[in-house]
């Protein structure tokens, strides 16, 4: 099973790959709502964006249209026995964004909404919405969160306070 955090390209290219390699026995994926739309269709321009100068060709990959669940009438979803995750749709990166958060492991997956160091998503590309993202870090920002797992770079035990200097950055700065 492969659970999507929302459409980008870095975020989904593997899939294409991994489909190819696995055949006949292809992973289930679950995106939520304007994502999984977004994938069912294979729409290329929402997952690699013109305007960054992106394209299938480039990558060596062929973006088809793919057979998704959509979580968009879901509350949790079960990884694992031990990892039960709620889903947040949280919009502003993209239309589709969501996060996954344990409550009693504390972990949230935050996908691109917010990294360490107080960093944010963009919110420029397709379905990108800045009152969107400042509203989902709000929310975000509710949670009681140890472990923050961002879709780039570093991980944090400390995901309250990071969540807390994104909030704050986004709040003042945009």
């Amino acid at each position: 099973k492969i659970f999507l955090s929302h459409e980008h390209a870095d975020h989904i290219l593997g899939v294409f790959k991994l489909i190819k390699i696995l055949g006949d026995s292809p992973p289930e994926i679950f995106a939520y709502g304007e994502t999984a739309n977004i994938l069912e269709e294979g729409d290329e321009n929402k997952i690699l964006p013109v305007m960054l100068g992106l394209t299938s060709r480039r990558f060596g990959i062929e973006i088809k249209p793919l057979q998704v669940n959509d979580l968009s009438d879901h509350k949790n979803v079960e990884i694992s026995p031990e990892f039960n995750f709620q889903i947040h749709h949280t919009p502003g990166h993209s239309e589709g964004s969501i996060c996954y958060f344990n409550p009693e492991k504390k972990v949230l997956i935050s996908g691109d909404l917010v990294f360490v160091r107080g960093d944010i998503g963009r919110f420029d590309l397709p379905g990108g919405s800045l009152q969107k993202l400042k509203s989902s870090i709000e929310f975000i920002n509710s949670l009681d969160i140890k472990y923050l797992l961002p879709g780039h770079l570093e991980i944090s035990i400390n995901g309250n306070q990071e969540v807390e200097r994104a909030f704050t950055i986004i709040k003042n700065f945009y």
